[in-house]
């Protein structure tokens, strides 16, 4: 398993500010993407909506890529108050974002599966074609 950690992305990414194409080419590399979003952010959900459009800018296969979407910092009182409106915009578009607290370590290994699973699918999709 390969795994490329990228930074949060610039506006603009896709043209190459800052370490844009640096950063996406490192993306189309990868089998399974995970999207970490900063739950202290004001508006959580809008980073996760302009990282996954420098994606589609850059390469509109990437956002084809298999995902998982991992709300970080929930031992902030700001980032646990948010949780609920994010994870519910979420879940409208299909998507079942998990909650961790990297720094205590709170539901990490919920992710670590789930990515772990949705390689493996990925793999057995890639033998069939």
């Amino acid at each position: 398993m390969v795994v490329a950690d990228l930074p949060g992305l610039l506006e603009g990414a896709h043209r190459g500010y800052g370490l844009g194409h640096e950063f996406l080419r490192h993306s189309e590399r990868c089998s399974v993407l995970v999207h970490v979003v900063d739950g202290s952010a004001q508006q959580p959900e809008f980073e996760f909506e302009a990282v996954r459009l420098e994606l589609v800018l850059f390469s509109p296969s990437l956002v084809d890529k298999p995902y998982v979407v991992v709300y970080n910092k929930m031992d902030l009182p700001e980032a646990s108050e948010r949780w609920n409106i994010f994870r519910e915009k979420l879940q409208a578009q299909g998507i079942e974002p998990y909650c961790i607290s990297a720094i205590n370590r709170q539901g990490t290994q919920d992710v670590v599966h789930a990515a772990y699973k949705l390689l493996q699918k990925e793999r057995q999709r890639m033998k069939e074609t």
